[in-house]
C-alpha cells in the first residue's frame, strides 16, 4: 500500500513538472530580450517563460469564469498581480521582434485595454482616522479601494492570452 502511494505520488510530480515546463521555441526570444534590457523591467527576471505565464493567465481566468458568488477573489487577485508584468510585457514590445509583431502587441495592448476597464471599482471610508494623537507605527489608510474584473472580462483576456500564444508558436 505505502508503495503504491508512492509510486502516485511520484507520478504525480513528474506529470506536474511536464505541465509546468517552458516552450524554448516561444520563452528564449523573450528571455534575451530581457537580457538586452534589463533597465526596462524590474519583474520580469531573465528566466522568465511566456509561456508558463501565459497558462497561468488562461488558467485563473477559466477558473474566475467558472466561480460563482464570491468565490473568485482568488483569482481575481493573481490576474491583478500578473497585470504588472502585463505592463513591462508591453513596454519590452516596443524592442523586442517576437513581441513586436502585429499580432502580438496588439493582442497585449487590447489585454490591457481589459484590465483597465476593472470594473466594480469602489472607495469604502473607514470609521477612524489617523490623527496626531492616533498614529502608531502600522497606520492604515482611511480608505480602501477594491478591484475586480468580470467574468466577461477575464473570457476577452483569456481569448487574447489563446491568440497570442498561437501566434507565438508560430
Amino acid at each position: 500500500m505505502k508503495k503504491i502511494s508512492l509510486f502516485i505520488l511520484f507520478n504525480l510530480l513528474i506529470i506536474s513538472s511536464l505541465i509546468a515546463q517552458s516552450d524554448p521555441q516561444i520563452d528564449r526570444p523573450i528571455q534575451q530580450c530581457i537580457l538586452q534590457n534589463p533597465d526596462k523591467v524590474s519583474l520580469l527576471k531573465k528566466e522568465f517563460s511566456i509561456g508558463h505565464w501565459l497558462g497561468k493567465l488562461i488558467s485563473n481566468c477559466e477558473k474566475l469564469q467558472s466561480s460563482s458568488g464570491k468565490a473568485g477573489g482568488p483569482h481575481v487577485v493573481v490576474l491583478l498581480e500578473m497585470e504588472k508584468e502585463l505592463d513591462e510585457l508591453l513596454v519590452l514590445a516596443e524592442n523586442c521582434k517576437n513581441l513586436s509583431d502585429p499580432k502580438v502587441k496588439d493582442n497585449l495592448t487590447e489585454m490591457k485595454k481589459v484590465f483597465q476597464a476593472k470594473e466594480k471599482v469602489e472607495t469604502f471610508q473607514k470609521g477612524t482616522t489617523n490623527t496626531e494623537n492616533n498614529n502608531t507605527l502600522f497606520d492604515e489608510d482611511d480608505e480602501i479601494t477594491t478591484m475586480s474584473i468580470t467574468r466577461g472580462g477575464a473570457g476577452k483576456i483569456k481569448n487574447l492570452a489563446e491568440k497570442i500564444k498561437k501566434t507565438l508558436k508560430k
